[in-house]
């Protein structure tokens, strides 16, 4: 099993995404830094919210 990442990192990152995210308009949209979709940023998001959950969960049941 994989250690659970450190809560404060992972909210950290996920906010990152989150407010970069935001500046992209939709699925086609390319951030010219990064060379990043939004769509492809969308499932990254997605990722990082669900193991958030994920150790939100195994920290509450112990």
């Amino acid at each position: 099993m994989v250690a659970p990442i450190d809560a404060t990192t992972l909210a950290e990152a996920i906010a990152h995404l989150q407010a970069f995210r935001a500046t992209l308009y939709d699925g086609d949209e390319v951030d010219v830094a990064s060379g990043l979709r939004a769509e492809d940023l969308d499932i990254v998001l997605a990722a990082a919210e669900r193991q958030w959950e994920a150790d939100r969960s195994a920290r509450a049941s112990g």
